[in-house]
This record gives C-alpha cells, structure tokens and sequence, in this order.
C-alpha cells in the first residue's frame, strides 16, 4: 500500500533515504535519485566511515581526562609564564623555528582534466570525500553549462551533501570564457547560500575558496586544503598548455 516497509527472514538491512527541496535544487527529486544511486555505489561501510569522520570532526574537539596527567597540566597552566619557560623551553619557540610541512616533489604529468582530477582524488594528504559523477545532466542542471560552451570538464562534487568539498575544472570554448566564469560565479552564490545556513565550517570553506585561470581553463578550489591543490592544478595546467 506504500505506508508500510515489511522486512521477513532478513538477517541484514540497507536503507538508504535521501532528501531535498526545490529552494537548492531545481529538480529535488532528480537530485534526491543521483545521491542515492551515489550511496548505494559506495555501499554501507564506506558511507558508516564517512558518517563517523563527519561527526568525529565535531565531536572529537572536547578532551575530559582525570588523574595524574590531568593535575601536572592544571598546575603547569597556573604557573607564571617565566616558570613555565623555564620548565618547558619549548613554549619560548618562535613560529618560524617550528617545522614547515612543504611539498617538493613534481605532481606526475597529466595529458587531460579527468587524469588530473583523479590525481588530486588520489592523493593521501588530500583526503577529499566520495564524490558523484557529473554527466552533462548534472553540468547543466547544477552549473548551468552546456556542451556548446564546454570543450572539457572534471568536477568533483560530493556524494553526500553534508560536504561542501568542490573541485571545478572547466575548459571553455573558443568565445565563451566569459559565459563559463559568470555561470561559476552564480554556482558559487548558490553554495554561499546555500551553506550560510547550514553548517559553519563548510561555508567558510566556500569563503575562503581558491579560483584561477590558466589559458581557456577555469579552476575553482573549496576543500580544506584549497591553497596546496590549487596549487597542484595550476602546475598541472602549465604543463598541459607547454
């Protein structure tokens, strides 16, 4: 009758519900199908990972600990700044003694978007989240892009919508750059939108986003670590072009 789910014999079950309005998605149930086609394709286990890193972040920042090592770091917070100096020398380091993380090494050539794009999926420091295809159904409904302005793509957009993560890599055609960037410029008030309600930490990732140009090529970067893949793809896209 479609009021009731009857589950017999089953030593094991996978419900997978998704939800959406028309106030993010043009077509909500369009969009509500692709997400879970998304889920099921990365099965259980990996959306219960997923989930456990989502809340982890948010719930793992508060540390309550009682006993020995709780009362030498109160008396070391309650000492006069010159004792615990003398203590613990390493309070007195400058930021600029302390290690730099740099990447030295050359990111492996790439010869098209989507080799490049999934270099940056591949890559442990990264850490970026599953991901949705992005067909030209999506292209079009969510970034407003057509084939005719379009000559080649790769974005990641994730699988779950609880991450703000996006990696756009978009090539132009010849004369219609400027009609590329204005419709990534109205997907991303949308995102603006879209998560100034939502979750906080997510919407300053889309804030603070890194965007650039390299010949008919736009890049637009939101992901924690935005500055160093921005900077992968702006290597690569030079070493595309030469």
């Amino acid at each position: 009758s479609g009021e009731h789910l009857i589950l017999r014999n089953c030593r094991k079950v996978t419900l997978l519900i998704a939800g959406e309005t028309s106030f993010y998605e043009k077509d909500p149930a369009a969009a509500v199908n692709r997400r879970l086609e998304e889920a099921e394709k990365l099965g259980a286990e990996v959306l219960r990972q997923e989930h456990e890193k989502d809340y982890g972040k948010l719930f793992g920042r508060v540390r309550f600990r009682l006993g020995k090592k709780d009362a030498e770091d109160r008396r070391t917070s309650a000492m006069p700044l010159h004792r615990r100096r003398e203590e613990h020398p390493a309070i007195t380091a400058s930021p600029s003694s302390m290690p730099q993380v740099t990447s030295s090494a050359q990111p492996q050539q790439v010869s098209s978007l989507s080799e490049l794009l999934q270099q940056l999926k591949d890559h442990e420091d990264y850490q970026l989240p599953p991901s949705m295809e992005v067909d030209q159904t999506v292209l079009n409904d969510l970034y407003g892009l057509s084939s005719d302005q379009v000559s080649d793509y790769a974005i990641l957009t994730p699988a779950m919508n609880v991450h703000a993560t996006e990696i756009i890599l978009v090539q132009a055609r010849e004369g219609k750059l400027e009609e590329v960037k204005q419709a990534l410029e109205k997907r991303m008030d949308t995102l603006e939108q879209t998560w100034s309600a939502y979750l906080p930490e997510q919407y300053d990732l889309v804030v603070n986003r890194v965007e650039l140009q390299e010949g008919n090529t736009v890049a637009i970067v939101i992901a924690e670590q935005a500055q160093a893949i921005a900077q992968q793809i702006q290597t690569s896209l030079q070493q595309m072009e030469g």
